[in-house]
């Protein structure tokens, strides 16, 4: 019984680390594209930095 909970606790931690993981690092991922759609799009460096700035304070909310 005992080995039985361990592994299901083992996976349980898999996936919440898994969840973390995937959860943090979208804002990350985002801000890249975002930003260079908007310098695609004639945006100076000034305001991509800007609209960079502003995703990750916003992924702090």
């Amino acid at each position: 019984m005992k080995e039985h909970m361990r592994d299901g606790k083992r996976r349980d931690q898999v996936l919440l680390l898994a969840a973390g993981f995937f959860y943090f690092s979208s804002p990350m991922a985002v801000t890249p594209i975002i930003t260079g759609f908007s310098g695609s799009l004639g945006a100076s460096a000034a305001l991509m930095g800007l609209i960079g700035g502003l995703m990750n304070l916003c992924s702090l909310c």
